[in-house]
């Protein structure tokens, strides 16, 4: 068992992480199509930690499709926490700028016009005897980013528009805090402070990205 001084050196440290983090968009799939049709609602999907957590119909599922899961089960809860966090104040960020979004969890199935945002967080693992790629938040993780993709329903199902990439300071993006925030525990005070600036400054950039897109579109001023 790790003692009590070793443990609070590690929450100084994870909140110096979360508090230094400046989260930027690293990578960008546009939409190219024509100006879409002002969506009823935005459904927000909460951001995945494991293949499991993600729709069937999005390309990330298909990318991590027989992905084995070696996730500790603090890890899975500390993932989805975050990832509920992140859709939440997405949302709140979306309906600052005058649009409709709402959970998926909390809303009925996506109808034709709806928008659907799909996020995922997922790491270069090194700990393996060759880097591959893997969702979520490995112990021997170099590489940490943040995943987004936009889709529109339609009456043949659901098609992507784009997507972007997402890092945090230092080349390590939200899913870095997690190993450190799974130890401390999630209920801890300091955790719970550490995981929610997190998952503000996530939803906050990928909010600016979409602003920028509404704007294109004519749906905000």
């Amino acid at each position: 068992m790790r003692s009590r001084a070793s443990l609070s050196v590690g929450l100084f440290a994870l909140i110096a992480l979360v508090g230094c983090a400046s989260t930027r968009v690293t990578d960008r799939e546009p939409y190219q199509g024509k100006k879409l049709a002002r969506p009823d609602r935005i459904l927000v999907y909460d951001f995945a930690a494991i293949a499991a957590d993600l729709p069937k119909w999005s390309t990330a599922r298909d990318r991590f499709a027989g992905a084995p899961d070696a996730h500790t089960a603090e890890e899975r809860s500390a993932g989805r926490e975050l990832g509920a966090l992140v859709a939440t104040e997405l949302v709140d960020d979306i309906q600052k700028m005058g649009l409709t979004a709402v959970r998926s969890a909390a809303a009925p199935p996506p109808k034709p016009g709806d928008l659907a945002l799909v996020g995922h967080f997922e790491s270069i693992d090194e700990g393996s005897e060759a880097k591959r790629l893997v969702i979520g938040f490995g112990s021997g993780a170099a590489q940490l980013k943040t995943e987004v993709e936009g889709y529109q329903m339609t009456e043949q199902g659901m098609r992507k528009l784009g997507s972007a990439s997402l890092e945090s300071g230092g080349g390590k993006a939200p899913g870095a805090v997690l190993p450190l925030i799974v130890t401390a525990g999630t209920a801890n005070p300091i955790g719970r402070t550490a995981i929610e600036g997190t998952a503000r400054d996530t939803a906050d950039t990928i909010a600016a990205e979409l602003r920028g897109i509404f704007e294109k579109q004519g749906w905000i001023e």
